[in-house]
């Protein structure tokens, strides 16, 4: 099975630093700080991809034969 091959690609969207931050093993994440627990949460915040506005293709076909009759 390949690395990158993941069934739960849709679920990839939706999580969030403290998902990861879950992740952790519970004796690291208690030895962190709060100072850097929050570096780390802010870190995640950027890390993680943003939905983004999609392109929408707008081409469309002038039919010149009608437009030469017209004149």
């Amino acid at each position: 099975m390949n690395a990158f091959n993941h069934t739960n690609t849709s679920h990839y969207t939706s999580r969030t630093p403290d998902y990861y931050l879950d992740k952790l093993a519970l004796p690291i994440r208690e030895s962190l700080t709060l100072e850097q627990l929050e570096a780390f949460h802010q870190l995640l915040s950027e890390a993680i991809p943003k939905p983004s506005a999609k392109l929408v293709d707008l081409r469309f076909t002038v039919d010149l034969v009608l437009s030469r009759l017209a004149l």
